[in-house]
């Protein structure tokens, strides 16, 4: 039964159901400040293939108080063509502006980019309860090796093997 386009709660620290802080290679949680944003891609499998969810890209907070740095406060986000009631799975993408508009234009310049886990959830809307990212996991961003370097160190690792088998 339809209720309208499905509907989820875009918060990466929601008291008592997620907390999932989001932190560079250091350690340090993401400061919107700098440029750091996510954005919510959805799959209608775990492991299938994600797309963006429109209007759903989102800059970190900017202050550290109240448990600030590292989390979203994007609000209610309508996913459309889904109804309320369908289930989709969701990963929050996060990467900084300076390095690409988008996560995937930051990818190809080998930029800093990250991704959560998959979560589950069963959109709300209309009659239902508009969910929250539930099992959602904190994580890193890291800069993307540039295949130069990444040759590099393969190639190191074979002239490491051949020296041992003399």
């Amino acid at each position: 039964m339809a209720f309208g386009q499905g509907q989820f709660n875009l918060n990466n620290r929601v008291t008592g159901s997620v907390d999932a802080r989001v932190t560079n290679g250091a350690g340090d949680p993401l400061n919107g400040a700098d440029g750091w944003v996510a954005q919510a891609y959805m799959s209608d499998a775990e492991n299938g293939s994600y797309s963006p969810i429109a209007d759903s890209m989102v800059t970190f907070r900017s202050s550290p108080v109240p448990a600030g740095l590292g989390y979203l406060n994007g609000g209610i986000k309508t996913v459309a063509g889904s109804d309320a009631g369908s289930s989709i799975w969701v990963k929050l993408y996060a990467w900084n502006t300076n390095d690409g508009a988008s996560y995937e234009a930051a990818e190809a310049a080998f930029g800093s980019i990250g991704m959560s886990n998959g979560v589950q959830i069963s959109l709300g809307g209309g009659t239902i309860i508009t969910p929250d990212l539930v099992g959602l996991q904190g994580f890193s961003v890291a800069a993307v090796p540039e295949p130069s370097t990444l040759a590099l160190g393969l190639l190191g690792i074979g002239a490491l093997m051949l020296r041992r088998r003399r």
